[in-house]
Formats: structure tokens, C-alpha cells, sequence
């Protein structure tokens, strides 16, 4: 029996083969063909008519795979057999908002202002010091003698450079770990209780489908409409998604005003006629 991280390679190797080029593939999703549960892979196109253009395409490739040995089922066109109802030539933004990565986002923001405030408090220190135990030249670098207070001042920025790219890649590792490793519980418990007690438990599918939701929120109409399983779709959890994203968008067209739509731009105030509009639509 394959584990969820060997069938997700093996599917990742065969549309690779289909495709005759690397392809992304959305995170399997689960669906009941011939009676038994097994897993759909979504082959995710981006829309390339327009420059700069990073929708993807409502994906037209699809195929499944047995949920325990990793063997692929069947290959899919949408002309030939389609998964969803979805209208074919639908788009959905891709602008990398995730709910996963806020917090990581939200570190490397608070790291970067801290470091940005510490460096100048010890350039200051050391600039304005005259301390002759920091001004001798003691330090040879590179064949060059230098003083303590002069390696501080020009390699303080680098120093600080290497710790951000330390501190993202150990949190990135951190938060891809974690998030594999929860997805995989999922699936193991989803499996367990299909092969064990010939149970497909919906409850846990939804949890499931959620968590993909969490990953890829953008695609959230798409996921709801992927899957010929029933009463797995969560409003209230969805609701929460589309505010988030809403949020997110609000925040980054205040942030930059150049960015409003036109209706949005009749004044100088637009920022903030925006902001009372978000906060007094609960009084309507």
C-alpha cells in the first residue's frame, strides 16, 4: 500500500508523461468512480493568451488513481467525460493568496522592521562612539587591517541578510512539513476507515476538502464543484474564505491607490471612502 506522499509522486510522474513536460497538479481530491473511492488530479493551466496574465484556466485534463496502490485509473478530457458543471473557459485568480502562508508572512514582516530599527540603532552606536578600543585596527581581512567599529558598519547589513534567509528557509521547511504532515493524517484516517470499516466518511472528506480550500483559496468554486461526493461542501467555512480574500484585496488597494478601480477613483479621499464603505456594511 502506497503512502499519500508516494501516490501524489507517482501521479505528479505519469501526467508528466501525458504531458511530455513538467505540469502542476492541484492536491488530489476525492471522488467515487464505479462505486469505489479513489483519488482526481486536476491538471492545473495557466491562462496565457495575455502577458502577465497568471490566472489559471478551469483545468480540462483530469484522471484518477487507485487510493492504494497508486495505479492510475483512467484519463480524462472534459470533451469525453467532465467532473464538473463549471462553465469550460472559467478563470480563477492565482495571485498566491493563501491562509497557510498569512502567519509566515506576518513573521517576516515584524523580522524585517526589527532588523531594519536594530541596524540603525548600532550604526548610530558606532558611528557616533569614540571608544578607542573599537577604533584601533586590530582586524585583517582580506589582507586589509581594519577596527572593529569599521567591520560592524560594513558588513551589518550582510550579517542581517543571513539571518532573514536562515530564518525564511527554517520557516518555510517548518510550515511545508506541517502542512504535509497534517494533510497526510487526513488521508490515512479517510483510507483507514474506507478499507477497515467500508465506511466513505463524508465528514472527514470535508475536513479534507477544507484544508485544500485553506491552501488554495482562490480555486474554492472550483474544489466545490470537483467532486462527485455529496454534502462536503461547508458554507460557513467557504464564507470565511471569500472574506479573507476580500480582505486581502481591500488591503492591498489601499496600500496601493494607483491599483482602485475606476469608480473607486473620484477623489483624493477614495482610500478612505473605501474603508468607511468595508466598515458600515453591516448597517445596511
Amino acid at each position: 500500500m502506497k503512502t499519500f506522499n508516494e501516490l501524489i509522486a507517482l501521479a505528479k510522474e505519469y501526467a508528466r508523461k501525458v504531458k511530455n513536460k513538467n505540469t502542476i497538479l492541484y492536491d488530489p481530491i476525492f471522488r467515487i468512480e464505479d462505486g469505489n473511492l479513489c483519488l482526481e488530479y486536476l491538471i492545473v493551466e495557466f491562462n496565457d493568451e495575455f502577458n502577465n496574465d497568471y490566472r489559471i484556466k478551469r483545468p480540462i485534463e483530469w484522471f484518477t488513481q487507485d487510493i492504494l496502490s497508486g495505479e492510475i485509473l483512467n484519463y480524462y478530457n472534459v470533451n469525453d467525460k467532465d467532473y464538473s458543471l463549471l462553465p469550460l473557459g472559467k478563470l480563477f485568480d492565482n495571485n498566491g493568496e493563501s491562509i497557510l502562508y498569512d502567519q509566515s508572512n506576518d513573521i517576516t514582516r515584524s523580522f524585517q522592521k526589527w532588523q531594519k530599527d536594530i541596524i540603525k540603532q548600532i550604526k548610530e552606536e558606532y558611528e557616533n562612539s569614540n571608544n578607542l578600543l573599537y577604533d584601533e585596527k586590530v582586524m585583517k581581512i582580506e589582507n586589509t587591517i581594519i577596527s572593529p567599529k569599521e567591520y560592524i558598519l560594513s558588513n551589518i547589513d550582510s550579517i542581517f541578510e543571513k539571518m532573514f534567509n536562515m530564518l525564511f528557509e527554517d520557516m518555510g521547511n517548518v510550515i511545508s512539513d506541517s502542512y504535509n504532515e497534517y494533510f497526510e493524517s487526513l488521508f490515512n484516517e479517510i483510507r483507514n476507515k474506507y478499507i477497515n470499516d467500508k465506511i466513505i466518511d463524508k465528514r472527514l472528506i470535508k475536513q479534507y476538502m477544507n484544508f485544500l480550500k485553506y491552501s488554495w483559496p482562490e480555486s474554492l468554486d472550483l474544489f466545490n464543484n470537483c467532486t462527485n461526493i455529496k454534502e462536503i461542501n461547508d458554507e460557513g467555512y467557504d464564507n470565511a474564505i471569500i472574506q479573507m480574500l476580500e480582505d486581502k484585496k481591500l488591503k492591498r488597494v489601499i496600500e496601493n491607490p494607483g491599483i482602485f478601480p475606476v469608480e473607486m477613483q473620484i477623489d483624493n479621499n477614495c482610500t478612505e471612502s473605501v474603508i468607511n464603505k468595508k466598515e458600515g456594511s453591516g448597517d445596511e
